[in-house]
């Protein structure tokens, strides 16, 4: 059986150097696999609550930026 970890592409972890470590911590501890999401269009507002968020809306969502995944796999994949 193989194990996995999610790192976030949006808000506020999603920066080089957390992403790398993150990426290095889940190596160091045996998982296989880093996952990222991938969203073609993020909403700017957002009036329902999210799982997991205080209010409304998700981190990152008022800027709607998203990382591009394929980058984002191949910039982790040279750090790990």
């Amino acid at each position: 059986m193989e194990y996995g970890c999610y790192v976030p592409a949006n808000g506020p972890l999603a920066n080089p150097q957390n992403l790398t470590e993150l990426a290095q911590s889940f190596e160091a501890l045996g998982f296989d696999t880093v996952r990222v999401g991938d969203h073609i269009v993020i909403p700017t507002t957002i009036a329902s609550r999210h799982p997991g968020s205080p209010g409304p809306g998700f981190p990152g969502a008022e800027s709607g930026d998203w990382l591009d995944s394929l980058t984002l796999l191949s910039f982790l994949a040279a750090r790990t």
